[in-house]
């Protein structure tokens, strides 16, 4: 009876389990990260190829999107517009100005940049710059705070300002832009 409780020999020993000098053959696993290359890469090249193939439509939405969060690029077309020719420079500093209906307890702090296409303006408005800061003073004190605050009405502040810069001045000799070089509302 004690014979045939003990592993056989020419078996392998153990029933079968090992075989003549080694471990158990090991099974081999199927590598599932194999699976995932053509699962990642086959969506990725769809995409290039929808994009390729529809690059006016791509582009096109990328532009609406970068004009609505105002970050658009500067894209190179046979029609875009000419360059901008810049003039001289002038800066008017330390304007602090107190809004319509604030009573003394808020403020504007604004410094303006003016352009004009030749340096002469710029003599003539040095000598009536008392006239030019007493008028700046009048057209942003005209303002509310809530106004100054809007950066929609920005571009109506730059006009009337401007307008008003250029009635003190000579006929000839006239400001063409004017630029916010620092606008701090407290």
């Amino acid at each position: 009876m004690a014979e045939l409780d003990q592993p056989d020999p020419e078996v392998g020993g153990d029933n079968g389990a090992t075989v003549e000098g080694g471990d158990a053959p090991k099974k081999r696993k199927f590598p599932f990260a194999l699976l995932l290359i053509p699962a990642l890469l086959l969506p990725a090249g769809g995409a290039a190829w929808l994009v390729y193939s529809r690059y006016e439509q791509v582009a096109e939405a990328a532009s609406a999107v970068a004009r609505i969060f105002g970050t658009s690029t500067p894209r190179s077309t046979p029609d875009a517009e000419e360059p901008i020719e810049y003039g001289v420079f002038h800066e008017l500093e330390a304007i602090t100005v107190n809004p319509a209906g604030s009573t003394g307890k808020r403020f504007l702090m604004v410094e303006l940049g003016l352009e004009a296409s030749d340096g002469k303006v710029f003599e003539q408005l040095e000598t009536k710059e008392i006239v030019v800061r007493d008028t700046v003073l009048g057209v942003l004190s005209s303002y509310s705070v809530d106004q100054l605050s809007d950066i929609a009405l920005r571009a109506q502040m730059r006009t009337d300002l401007l307008q008003a810069i250029n009635s003190i001045l000579d006929e000839e000799e006239q400001i063409q832009r004017l630029y916010f070089t620092q606008y701090v509302v407290q």
